[in-house]
């Protein structure tokens, strides 16, 4: 609760409201970090500060949910430090100046309040992990096989016969 209450004093007449959102952050070696710079370091209960200015010169990108956050993962540019690395969602609360970019946020002050692991198994959270399920024989196998699986289930629905 104290570091919550540094954040709120943090804000200046430019503040928003307190916000939670979503962040997802590689683990390497039991720390959090940004996929994309693989040096800023965010722990739960620990407030990070970078004013959101125009023109992506500043702030800490967040999502409105934790979906659209996991979204925003596979469209980081190749070059992110941390691409392959696993992942973890961070549920946060923002506050301070914020800047829109595309539907992404960078807000200048953020807290981070619970780290949860995203497993392959719930949707291929990392990657490497999607990667590996597309452009492997299996990974191109099992597409096939679920996209006949709809296909045959479409068919069945309308009541016409696979074999049509």
């Amino acid at each position: 609760m104290l570091a919550w209450l540094a954040l709120a004093s943090l804000c200046t007449t430019h503040c928003t409201e307190d916000v939670r959102r979503g962040h997802i952050v590689a683990l390497v070696n039991g720390r959090l970090l940004s996929i994309y710079d693989g040096v800023t370091e965010y722990a739960v209960g620990r407030i990070l500060r970078s004013r959101a200015l125009p023109q992506h010169r500043g702030g800490l990108y967040v999502a409105r949910t934790p979906q659209e956050a996991l979204r925003a993962t596979f469209s980081l540019p190749q070059n992110s430090k941390l691409l392959l690395a696993p992942r973890m969602l961070l549920r946060c609360r923002v506050q301070g100046p914020t800047v829109e970019y595309n539907g992404k946020l960078a807000v200048s002050a953020l807290l981070a309040l619970h780290a949860t692991p995203l497993a392959d198994a719930f949707g291929g959270a990392s990657y490497a992990a999607r990667c590996r399920r597309v452009r492997t024989p299996v990974g191109m196998q099992l597409q096939r096989l679920q996209a006949l699986g709809k296909e045959m289930g479409r068919r069945l629905g309308d009541g016409t016969s696979p074999a049509n």
